[in-house]
């Protein structure tokens, strides 16, 4: 009932209804997303809704997590050397700025 007067009354999208509003939360259930990910494509829809939700929030989706989800896609297709790349690089702007 509550989520019908939501979606009724307030005038918000089924989608935007279970969007958690902090971004951070939101990519972290993303990641979990992408990691119990089936099929490579079901990774490339999880990155399209971070940088819908990047979007709509005039927000920038971190380099590290994007070099993440590209070598995840990598991995699900087999290309592990791409795989690999991209993983080396988000470790290393994730030790940089931890460093920083």
């Amino acid at each position: 009932m509550f989520i019908l007067y939501k979606l009724l009354y307030n005038k918000i999208s089924f989608k935007e209804l279970f969007m958690p509003r902090r971004f951070n939360s939101f990519l972290e259930q993303q990641l979990v997303v992408v990691i119990s990910a089936a099929t490579s494509s079901d990774i490339h829809y999880a990155v399209k809704l971070i940088e819908e939700r990047a979007k709509k929030d005039n927000l920038t989706v971190p380099v590290s997590y994007k070099f993440f989800l590209y070598g995840y896609i990598k991995l699900k297709e087999s290309r592990y050397e791409e795989a690999l790349e991209f993983f080396s690089k988000s470790f290393l702007i994730t030790t940089e700025t931890q460093l920083a």
